[in-house]
Order: C-alpha cells, then sequence, then structure tokens
C-alpha cells in the first residue's frame, strides 16, 4: 500500500534536485573541457563554436541523489519501496539508466553506431519490462474501461521506453529545447502521479524535473553546455520507463495522461521518421504502356541526422530563439494541463488532444515539410494513371455507388421514409440505373472521364 505524500518531500525531491544541478554542472562543464568532450558546429547545428556535453551526467546524478535523499528523509517511503515488487522494478529502472548514460557519454565522446545505440536501448527496456509487471491492459484513464493486451503488452512497453528514449534525443537541436520539454513532460506526469497516489513514481519525476529545472540555466549561458546523448537519451528513458511503471495500477495502464504530457517529443519522432520515409520515395515516369507512373522506394535513412527538426522549422519560419522556445513551452504546458485533467475527465483530455494533433498535421504539411504534401509530389500519379482506373466500368461502378448512397441519405431526410420500407431499394435501384444507363447512352464514359486527370479529380473532390 502506497504512503501518502506529503508537501516537504515533494518539495525536497524538486527544489533539491534542482539545487544539486545547478551545483554540479559548471563541475561537469570543466571535466568535460578539460577531456575535450565539446559539441563541434557543423551546417546542420545552430551555434557556431564549440560548446561541452555531458550536460546529461550532472541531471542524472542530482536526480539519483535527490530520490535517494527523499528516502532517507522518509521511512514510509523506504518502507513501501524495499518491500514487494517496487524494489526491483525502480532498481531496474536506476540500471537501465545508467545504461544508457554510460553509452550516451561514449557517444558524446567517441561516438557510437546507431544501431549499438538502439541495442543497448531495448536491451535496458527488456531489463525493466522483466523487472516490473508490464501492462496487460490499457485505459484512457482510472474512469474508463480497460482494453486487454495479453502478451503483446510485453512488446508495446518495450516499444514505448525505446520510442520515447529516442523522441526526446530528437528534440535536443536547439539549446534548452530537449531540457526544458524534458521538464515540463516530467513534472505535468510528475503531478499526475499525484493524483493517482504513486508514491515513488511523482518522486522520481518530480526529481527528474527539478533537475533540468537546475540544469536548464547553464544551457543558456554564454559558458553553456549541452545535454549531449548523455542526456537527452537518459531524459527519455527515464520519461518512458517512468511513465510506464508509475501509471500503472493493478496491470492496467493509463495511456491518455502520458502520451499527452508526451505529446510533442512524441510529435517530433513520428514527424521524423514520416518525413524521412516519404522524402525517399519518389514518384517516376514508366515507359510501360499499362501504367504510366510508377512509385520508387531507397532507404528511408532513419538514423541520419539533418537540420529540419520542429525548432529548426520554427527558426526557418523567420521566429527568434526566445520565440520558438516559448511556443514550444506553451504547447507542452498546455498538453501537460490536459494530461492532469484527463485522469479525472478522460474525454476532455481525448478532444483536447485530437485537437493539438490537427493543428499539428496541418502546420507541418502547410507550413513545415514539403515532402509531407503526398497528393503534391504525386503520389496519386500511380493510382489514376493505372488502366484499370480509367476502365469504363470502373467509372460506371463508381457513379453508381455514389448516386446509391445520395439517394439513400436523402431517403432518410424525407418524413416517413426509411432505410427498411420494402420499396425503398427498388426505387434505388431503378433511379441508379437509369442514371448509369444514361450517362453510357450519352457517351460521357467514352470522352470526358477517360481524358480527365489527377488536376480534375483533385478539383472534382474540393
Amino acid at each position: 500500500m502506497e504512503t501518502p505524500l506529503t508537501a516537504s518531500l515533494l518539495a525536497l525531491a524538486t527544489l533539491g534536485s534542482a539545487a544539486l544541478c545547478f551545483a554540479f554542472t559548471p563541475v561537469v562543464r570543466r571535466l568535460a573541457v578539460a577531456l575535450g568532450v565539446l559539441d563541434q558546429p557543423d551546417p546542420r547545428k545552430v551555434h557556431t563554436g564549440a560548446v561541452p556535453r555531458w550536460g546529461g551526467v550532472a541531471v542524472g546524478v542530482a536526480a539519483a541523489l535527490a530520490v535517494i535523499g527523499a528516502l532517507a528523509a522518509s521511512p514510509s517511503l523506504r518502507q513501501t519501496l524495499f518491500t514487494g515488487p517496487g524494489a526491483w522494478r525502480w532498481a531496474a529502472i536506476g540500471a537501465g539508466s545508467l545504461v544508457i548514460l554510460v553509452a550516451g557519454m561514449i557517444d558524446d565522446a567517441r561516438g557510437l553506431p546507431a544501431q549499438l545505440k538502439l541495442g543497448l536501448e531495448i536491451l535496458a527496456a527488456a531489463l525493466v519490462v522483466v523487472a516490473a509487471p508490464y501492462p496487460h491492459a490499457v485505459a484512457l484513464g482510472p474512469a474508463t474501461a480497460p482494453h486487454g493486451l495479453g502478451v503483446l503488452g510485453a512488446i508495446f512497453a518495450i516499444l514505448w521506453i525505446v520510442t520515447l528514449t529516442n523522441a526526446v534525443n530528437m528534440t535536443d537541436v536547439v539549446e534548452g529545447v530537449a531540457g526544458g520539454l524534458g521538464a515540463i513532460a516530467a513534472l505535468a506526469l510528475g503531478v499526475v502521479a499525484i493524483a493517482l497516489g504513486r508514491v515513488v513514481a511523482s518522486v522520481v519525476l518530480l526529481a527528474l524535473g527539478g533537475a533540468l529545472l537546475g540544469f536548464l540555466p547553464h544551457n543558456f549561458r554564454r559558458q553553456r553546455i549541452f545535454l549531449g546523448d548523455s542526456g537527452s537519451l537518459v531524459v527519455g528513458f527515464l520519461l518512458g520507463a517512468a511513465s510506464l511503471v508509475g501509471l500503472t495500477r493493478d496491470g492496467v495502464w493509463y495511456m491518455l495522461p502520458a502520451v499527452l504530457a508526451l505529446g510533442l517529443p512524441l510529435a517530433e519522432c513520428g514527424i521524423t521518421v514520416l518525413r524521412r520515409t516519404a522524402r525517399a520515395m519518389t514518384i517516376e515516369r514508366h515507359e510501360s504502356p499499362r501504367e504510366r507512373f510508377v512509385m520508387n522506394q531507397g532507404p528511408p535513412r532513419l538514423f541520419t541526422p539533418d537540420a529540419r527538426h520542429i525548432p529548426h522549422r520554427l527558426l526557418g519560419l523567420g521566429l527568434s530563439t526566445p520565440a520558438a522556445l516559448a511556443l514550444l513551452y506553451g504547447s507542452a504546458i498546455a498538453l501537460g494541463a490536459l494530461a492532469f485533467v484527463s485522469v479525472r475527465w478522460p474525454w476532455i483530455g481525448l478532444w483536447g488532444g485530437l485537437a493539438a494533433a490537427v493543428i499539428l498535421a496541418y502546420s507541418a504539411t502547410r507550413w513545415w515539410y514539403e515532402e509531407l504534401r503526398f497528393l503534391d509530389r504525386g503520389a496519386l500519379l500511380p493510382l489514376f494513371m493505372n488502366q484499370f482506373v480509367h476502365h469504363r466500368m470502373t467509372h460506371a461502378v463508381w457513379d453508381a455507388a455514389v448516386a446509391m448512397l445520395a439517394f439513400l441519405v436523402t431517403a432518410t431526410l424525407v418524413p416517413g421514409a426509411a432505410l427498411g420500407m420494402p420499396d425503398l431499394w427498388p426505387r434505388t435501384g431503378l433511379v441508379v440505373g437509369a442514371m448509369v444507363a444514361g450517362l453510357w447512352l450519352a457517351r460521357i464514359y467514352r470522352g470526358a472521364y477517360l481524358h480527365a486527370g489527377l488536376a480534375e479529380a483533385i478539383r472534382a473532390t474540393r
């Protein structure tokens, strides 16, 4: 049984972690400079001078010490953690975080192949899933019905942790983005864990959020330091693991608060995968008389870095760095608030999340990424130039289906009419047959449709 939380315990976890990280970061910076662990500028990066990495070391150490301090200050918290399965699951999260931290430090100093890093992330996530009971069902929130996952819950849990690990890493492209979004997400999830009565999870998440708040001032100074992979990977791993373990109760994972609080990193990851895959697809003219356009796809190069992440695109639109950060932080805070609201009123969080997804999808396709404009890039050309699509019978069947739908919808609007009326379907068949026959006799299918192209189809659809 989880112990009640006190304001002093939460303050110790949050403010203590912030103070420790603020004090440790200059020490870590000097160490990184002495060992030559520097992020050198290149065309895809925003900074113009060499900047030390390893900021994640200060964040990780500060968060760990804050959690230990909270344990030392609360006997009931120690009893909660060290009795039952809780000790094993949080020990596994700590061990997995240490693996990711060391891998990130090596990558910052010497570089690691992307496939090796991915393999280590999967192993660390599997360690957490083995030690912690993975969710056997998911639900939007405590007030909604769960949906069973069965053994697929283990695969889903590993995928969730690995996705968050890389999602936060993808946001670490402009100073303040990964640290700020990670802090907001950690604090929001910590508040959600408090609302759910999850003691250890709330302490860990608040300690992580506090550490990132203590790191951010150094991220913006003249003698600044970056999180590096040692920081962004660990932050993502902790957010993924803690949100999974901490928001699971009786085998049911409350998905909606986690997805909302981590919405921006998840959106960055999804858009990055989609646009890199889309850029690898091209529409080429084919000399075959049966099909004049074909779609060719090369390797998507998902692990190849670029300068086209969401923060880059905001800066490309003319926003200053403070304005871009304010927009991202404001969006993250709004999603965090929705995450908290969704614990009690899941439908408010669901509709709010859907509205945010629509806004993001429109912005991404309208202003940010031309590779996501599939129609403009000719994605439908192979379909519209296919002989089957241009066959007269295909057009006749399409017209019949549209006319039938229109007639049935109209019939339901007539007072007294219903789909169950015995003479409705014969009438529908008579009207549709007469219309298609009239078009056929008028030779419509010999000229207009056959000479129409993609532009006419898009115009008609609009």
